[in-house]
């Protein structure tokens, strides 16, 4: 039996499907947590913007693309949930580091250069607007091009940059 791929489970989940919008849940829950809170820098706020967006996808599958990518999408959704939490919230980043994203080979002082630098950088970043945090999140962080970050947030490539 084949995998279903992305496109099809979002067929199946327009029509109503639940079985197709579980394995669309279970198949992007992690990557949908670790981008909102790449944006947020904290994890409860991270996972209440994952399941606002699964909440919402599940309440309005009609909503679900019909011919654009489903990964292009969920990232969209996931930005513009994080970006309304942070100016509805005025959440702050916390020390919290993200699951899975430390590795286990590097020595203790390293680890504390590196969290220092992380610390320093996480202070630059919240005095960002969250519009530009979600650009660099999405330009370092999930690899996207120009184009595709200007397509997830509605704005011309020109003013990405």
């Amino acid at each position: 039996m084949t995998v279903p791929t992305d496109n099809d489970l979002v067929t199946r989940a327009r029509a109503g499907d639940r079985s197709a919008q579980k394995e669309l849940v279970t198949r992007w829950q992690e990557s949908v947590y670790q981008m909102a809170w790449r944006v947020l820098g904290n994890d409860s706020a991270a996972e209440d913007v994952r399941q606002i967006v699964f909440l919402r996808m599940i309440e309005r599958p009609e909503r679900l693309p019909r011919s654009a990518s489903f990964a292009s999408w969920i990232r969209k959704c996931t930005i513009n949930e994080a970006i309304t939490y942070l100016r509805r919230r005025k959440i702050r980043w916390t020390s919290e580091l993200p699951m899975n994203q430390t590795g286990d080979s590097i020595s203790p002082v390293e680890q504390a250069e590196e969290n220092e630098e992380v610390h320093r950088l996480r202070d630059v970043l919240q005095t960002l607007p969250p519009e530009e945090r979600a650009i660099l999140t999405l330009r370092f962080d999930e690899d996207l091009s120009f184009p595709e970050i200007a397509e997830i947030l509605n704005r011309p490539a020109t003013t990405i940059k």
